[in-house]
């Protein structure tokens, strides 16, 4: 595609056209504008003298980049607001905001001591907190992944939450949304202002009532960053 070899081969020594099925390619960088595919016949010509193929389709799919591993703290409280049906967790700042020491325990609900652990998700990226955590109704969870840079550069950021979010990059809140919904891939977008290094990125995720989870990647389409759990 646009000149860049993507692999897949077809058989085309038959002597009839069928079905060959799925063709899986390989990864290309699309920019904006027409993109060409090209398909080129090798090897010897049948014993027809002429080769016949086509396709039934093309499908382009997006490579995500969801985040997959963190480390994930809590949950503590998430209280609800006098007069109203959200819920001011947010503003609390618990441990984690001040420090990410991945050896401490701290107070969590009802008293019980909390730690931070890794965890990892499916390919859906989706972090299904109401599965990793109890109390999960009026409760909140801190994750944590490092984000190593080659250069200081300013890098997409997408997430989606159930139900409010806040975002610190190097110990800065950089992005909160606080309302009630479930959670969908790239419900917000944030522009990160990444260093050169190594950077901390924590997410606070607060659930009120039903679900609770995110989802959140970070395109990354020059492929230079390190994401992983440990600092």
């Amino acid at each position: 595609m646009n000149g860049e070899f993507l692999g897949g081969v077809i058989d085309l020594n038959d002597t009839e056209v069928t079905p060959s099925g799925r063709i899986e390619l390989g990864e290309v960088r699309l920019e904006p504008g027409t993109a060409s595919l090209e398909v080129e016949s090798v090897g010897p010509a049948p014993a027809t003298g002429r080769q016949v193929f086509g396709f039934d389709a093309v499908s382009i799919e997006p490579v995500m980049n969801f985040v997959t591993r963190w480390q994930v703290i809590g949950p503590f409280d998430n209280p609800g607001q006098e007069g109203s049906e959200l819920t001011v967790g947010l503003d609390i700042p618990y441990p984690p905001e001040q420090e990410i020491d991945l050896s401490q325990t701290y107070e969590g609900m009802n008293s019980r001591e909390v730690g931070w652990r890794l965890i990892e998700t499916d390919e859906s990226g989706y972090v299904n907190l109401d599965a990793l955590f109890t109390p999960n109704e009026l409760s909140c969870v801190y994750g944590a992944v490092w984000i190593e840079s080659p250069d200081a550069r300013v890098v997409d950021c997408l997430l989606g939450s159930d139900d409010w979010v806040g975002l610190w990059l190097n110990g800065e809140r950089v992005h909160e949304h606080v309302l009630h919904r479930p959670a969908e891939p790239d419900q917000d977008h944030v522009r990160l202002s990444l260093r050169k290094g190594v950077n901390t990125l924590l997410i606070k995720v607060g659930d009120d009532y039903g679900g609770w989870g995110y989802y959140l990647r970070i395109p990354d389409p020059d492929g230079v960053l390190v994401i992983r759990p440990t600092p």
